[in-house]
């Protein structure tokens, strides 16, 4: 009887010995979980194409994207096409910005379906919420082979008649003519459009090099209707070899620009700012002359001048809301304006140079 307490005593230590045991199995490291980004994380979004859009299989498709970041700022946009991740591109930036611009080239693949989704981050590793879309590629159309001219067959002849009938002599057929038909061979990586200005939204992009047939033409002969996967598109003749008389195409009136879009051209003599619906005022012009080329690395002087606006980025490079900058281009090329709005809203301002 003497040892009882004893007994109880080592019964409870026991006790709590499997209860400790307990705690340690069940106490090991936590498996990572995926968190929703956080409330503050940056926005992306996918303007062109729009979602369901279809193209011919392949196609040089131009993905564009813009992320805005309330905080430090983004410092790259992925992109990933449907389960694989595709491309990265980093931020002018690397510390990030407030806003990012930036397009993605895709050549259509793989009939069917496919989910292009783009993430923005920031430099920590900060995500934001992904952004996707799907969009439809077909088959491209067959090429249509020449079709060639019907020969009627010789009427039969009566052995009488053969006799009387007066000889001819065979005449030879006609020399095949030539493809006269005005064409055009891009000097540049060139965007297809909407419509015949920089306003309408990008449907894709032909590589440079590409020769394409010109369909029709705007009143001033400036842009042209090319074929472009199942249907038609818009190309600038500022980035075109052409050949052929383009005065026979006929003349065709594009579709008006999305009211939400601004011009993005503004030559040297165009009247001072630009108003934003918003109320706040862009001014973007240079010394480059509308619609003429110049010779490889003639400069040429920025000048822009903003107010009512959070950010403002030339070239890539964030700067003052008011300034100017020169530059020297070897090659075809246009130089943007990116203007990020206190609503969060951002547009692009865009001057192109042409370089023989």
């Amino acid at each position: 009887m003497a040892h009882r307490p004893r007994l109880v005593v080592c019964f409870v230590l026991g006790l709590l010995a499997l209860a400790g045991m307990a705690c340690n199995l069940s106490g090991g490291p936590e498996a990572p979980s995926t968190s929703a980004p956080a409330a503050n994380a940056p926005t992306v979004d996918i303007r062109v194409p729009v979602n369901g859009m279809s193209f011919a299989e392949g196609t040089n498709v131009i993905i564009q994207t813009v992320a805005t970041d309330s905080g430090n700022g983004v410092s790259r946009i992925d992109l990933q096409i449907d389960d694989t991740a595709y491309a990265s591109n980093p931020a002018p930036n690397p510390a990030g910005q407030s806003a990012f611009m930036t397009n993605f080239e895709w050549q259509a693949q793989g009939q069917g379906l496919h989910s292009l989704t783009v993430t923005a981050y920031r430099q920590d590793g900060t995500a934001s919420a992904p952004m996707s879309i799907s969009v439809n590629v077909v088959a491209a159309p067959p090429t249509q082979p020449p079709t060639a001219t019907p020969t009627s067959a010789e009427p039969t002849v009566a052995p009488a008649e053969q006799q009387a009938a007066p000889t001819v002599a065979p005449t030879e057929p006609p020399a095949p003519t030539a493809d006269t038909r005005p064409r055009g061979t891009t000097t540049i990586g060139l965007n297809v459009r909407s419509g015949d200005s920089t306003f309408h939204p990008i449907l894709g992009a032909l590589p440079n090099g590409t020769e394409v047939e010109l369909l029709a033409r705007n009143a001033s002969s400036t842009w042209y209707v090319v074929p472009f996967g199942l249907s038609q598109g818009w190309v600038s003749g500022l980035y075109l070899n052409i050949t052929g008389d383009t005065s026979s195409l006929p003349v065709q009136t594009a579709p008006a620009a999305p009211p939400t879009a601004l011009p993005t051209a503004i030559p040297a003599t165009a009247v001072p700012a630009t108003a934003v619906p918003s109320g706040p005022s862009v001014d973007f012009r240079s010394t480059v002359g509308d619609g003429q080329t110049y010779n490889a690395g003639t400069c040429f002087t920025f000048f822009w001048t903003t107010s009512g606006v959070s950010a403002v980025y030339f070239d890539g490079t964030g700067v003052n809301g008011q300034g100017q900058a020169e530059r020297c281009p070897t090659a075809s090329r246009s130089y943007t304006l990116h203007v990020v709005f206190t609503d969060g809203t951002s547009r692009d301002y865009s001057i192109p140079v042409g370089i023989k």
